[in-house]
Order: C-alpha cells, then structure tokens, then sequence
C-alpha cells in the first residue's frame, strides 16, 4: 500500500474529530511532526525526529483535535495501530531525542529513562550516537543539537549563568542558566564556579547570541559528570 495514498479530507477530520480507531500512514517530517495521508501534519511536541534514521511510515491511530499549533499542524494524541504508546515507540527505537523543555516534568523525566535505555541498547540514531564535542561546536544555523564537553569558565550577567566550553564566547558555545534552574542546580550551597572542570552533556536549541549559545529552561536538559 503506497503510504501517502490520498485520503478525503472531510472524512479524516471527521474521524480525528470523533476519536475513532481507524489507522492511517504516516510519514515522520523532522525535527517534530508526522505528515497524515491528505498530506496535512500532526505536530509532536517534544521530540526531535532523526532525520538519519527515522523513515517510517508508522500506521498511527489519532486521537481528537485539540486545536493547531502556530505552524498550523495538528495538535492531538496519536497512538501505533495496535494501541501502542507512539511517542515511547519514537524514542525507545531511536528514533528521536527528546527535548524537556516543551513536556510536563514527570513525562520528560520518563521519556528521558526510556533515551538512556535506547543509548545503552544502540538503537536506531544511538547506533552513531549524535553527541557534539561542545569545544568544537561553530554553529550560526537554528537547531537542536546534543552536546558534551567540559566547562572551561562560568560567568554572570544579570540573573543568567553562563557556562563556557572555549575560550572565545563570540565562536565558543556557551549555556544560559535561567535563575529557576540555578535555583535548583545550586540548591544544596554549591556555587557555579564549582561547575569549572566538570564534564557537562546539554541539549537544546543553539541560537546565535554573540556566539552560539543553547538556553537551559530546565535541569532536564543537563547531565553532569564529576570533574
């Protein structure tokens, strides 16, 4: 069955609308969307679909219309024919990272042990695992990157920290603590400095400011190894 078969698009809405069972193709549209058969998208929030190893299609069972995101593209629950669980199915197989910063606390807390689960196992994108050398990292282009290295300065300005991974902020990639998660990060007296030495993993979504930088919303985007 050819996977982008056209489907009358009265009818599918109808069945989004209603919640009904019937499965359709879908086809992943990196970084976070699916498109449906009548070539109309179903946004994911909080993924990042792998472009490298993510080709689908995927017979999904979507759920009631919530509304549309902002690019226009479907919000509502969709399901793997079968009554499978679509999102875990994405990252369990490798399929896509998962980025805290959109999703409730407790599911990117699981979506996050599902991730270290695929890592362990090699799966699908882990099998060439997509982490950067943050001391390497030039970046101008707007786009969600897993990165590592150690921490070569800690600065502030205003109520950001700043962790530095080179020596240039205007080339070097640099994190932006928000104040919440330095409140967290710091709870128990430790100050930022204390960070300097420290191997960091990041992820998040490099923007030009100076240099490339990523902003941290959520101490579920670091993972932090001793120095």
């Amino acid at each position: 069955m050819d996977p982008l078969r056209p489907l009358p698009v009265l009818a599918l809405l109808s069945a989004l609308l209603a919640g009904a069972a019937a499965a359709m193709p879908a086809v992943p549209v990196p970084p976070d969307g699916l498109r449906l058969a009548d070539g109309r998208e179903l946004a994911l929030p909080g993924l990042v679909l792998d472009a490298r190893t993510c080709a689908g299609p995927f017979d999904i069972e979507p759920g009631p219309v919530r509304g549309e995101d902002r690019h226009g593209r479907l919000l509502a629950a969709a399901r793997l024919a079968g009554d499978g669980d679509l999102v875990r199915h994405l990252v369990e197989t490798g399929c896509a990272l998962v980025d805290p910063t959109v999703l409730p606390r407790r599911l990117a807390e699981r979506l996050l042990f599902v991730e270290r689960q695929a890592e362990r196992r090699r799966r699908g994108l882990w099998r060439d695992p997509p982490v950067e050398d943050a001391a390497r990292l030039r970046e101008d282009g707007l786009r969600f990157a897993l990165v590592e290295g150690r921490v070569r300065h800690v600065g502030r300005t205003g109520s950001y920290v700043y962790l530095d991974f080179g020596k240039d902020r205007r080339r070097d990639l640099s994190l932006r603590l928000e104040p919440a998660v330095q409140k967290e990060l710091f709870a128990d007296g430790a100050k930022p400095a204390d960070l300097v030495g420290h191997r960091v993993r990041a992820r998040g979504w490099i923007l030009r400011q100076n240099g490339p930088m990523i902003h941290v919303t959520t101490v579920l985007q670091l993972e932090i190894a001793p120095p």
